[in-house]
């Protein structure tokens, strides 16, 4: 038996049941290959999980290396084998997100001392928040196995801490990764200062709230992931995407269900090559090849781009004459995807 089996549980049940002889795990040792090892031995919560992201199956598909969002070792296995560090360092790691915690783990396992300084509850950042999106919860899991690993191997993640200049130089770090992610800038569109504009991480991060009729500005990644979340809640939705396709940012595979499950809600309209040209009140004014269209009825409008990079801390940093060396990783360099976050985490607990 074979086809989405990545939990030990599930694979016993199988057998024990009579319904297969053996399984066949695929992507799920991609992401840890030794998940059979671990489950016999009883260590279930060190097991790397696969979130079924896809990343591996459209690398494939393009006759490139298979890698993987979970496991940054996945095709750099020697590479990327654990070396302990020529000399113990201390290491601040700004940011909580995949990133970060991936930094922070390969650091605090190569027997640097590190401290992760979170300003949320609760670690994850934007990837967190993908528990609250339809067909995208599993990805949350990466966050968990992430910080209990950090945990394990001797890092020290600090929760609801607002990182400042001072802070982080009152640490005496001897290095500090900056994997402190992206934050949404008001795009220029008139009118959208007296519109019900709502930043979009908030609609994830919030149930409440008593709605109608929402505008998604902007079909990407996020905003399908938003407009699937409202629509869940029972919303009227119109997704407005000035490209010709939605969620361009992921590959093939994971694009075409994520995108499929949003159109297949019959409380979501979906405008292509449409651009909002202004907002008033409860309306908004689109434009798709020149012809005007008017949506009216709005108590929520939730843009979704453009994406700038928070590296206000960074820059500061950056300009003290004696000041420790910073890296980089993730959002704050470009906003992208998880997947890159992860790759230029481990590539700095590597290299430091």
């Amino acid at each position: 038996m074979a086809g989405r089996i990545n939990d030990p549980h599930v694979a016993e049940q199988v057998l024990e049941a009579g319904d297969a002889d053996f399984v066949t795990l695929g992507r799920a040792l991609h992401a840890d290959p030794e998940l059979p090892r671990k489950a016999r031995e009883g260590r279930l919560d060190e097991i790397c999980p696969c979130v079924a992201c896809l990343k591996c199956s459209d690398l494939l598909g393009q006759n490139q290396p298979v890698l993987c969002l979970a496991n940054s070792r996945t095709a750099r296995e020697r590479e990327y084998a654990i070396r302990p560090a020529p000399r113990r360092r201390r290491i601040v790691v700004v940011g909580g997100g995949p990133g970060g915690l991936e930094a922070a783990r390969v650091l605090a396992l190569r027997g640097h001392r590190v401290t992760v300084l979170e300003r949320a509850a609760e670690p994850g950042g934007q990837l967190l928040l993908s528990r609250r999106v339809p067909g995208r919860e599993e990805l949350a899991g990466l966050i968990a196995y992430l910080a209990a690993a950090v945990s394990r191997a001797g890092g020290d993640i600090r929760l609801g801490v607002e990182a400042t200049v001072d802070l982080v130089l009152g640490e005496e770090p001897d290095a500090v990764v900056l994997a402190t992610g992206a934050r949404l800038a008001l795009p220029p569109i008139p009118g959208i200062l007296e519109s019900p504009a709502v930043d979009p991480f908030d609609i994830l991060r919030r149930e409440g709230g008593v709605h109608r009729r929402a505008l998604v500005i902007g079909g990407g990644m996020i905003g399908v992931g938003v407009a699937h979340a409202l629509a869940a809640r029972g919303l009227e939705v119109v997704v407005a995407e000035p490209g010709a396709e939605l969620s361009t940012e992921l590959g093939l595979r994971p694009r075409w269900q994520y995108v499929a499950g949003l159109r297949a809600r019959p409380n979501v309209t979906v405008h292509l090559s449409t651009t909002v040209e202004a907002l008033s009140g409860d309306r908004a004014l689109l434009r798709r090849h020149g012809t005007d269209l008017v949506v009216d009825g709005l108590d929520l409008v939730v843009p979704t781009w453009p994406l700038v990079a928070a590296d206000g801390l960074g820059e500061a940093l950056k300009t003290l004459p004696d000041g420790p060396p910073v890296f980089e990783a993730g959002d704050c360099v470009q906003p992208r995807s998880a997947f890159e976050a992860v790759q230029e985490g481990a590539a700095i607990g590597h290299r430091l």
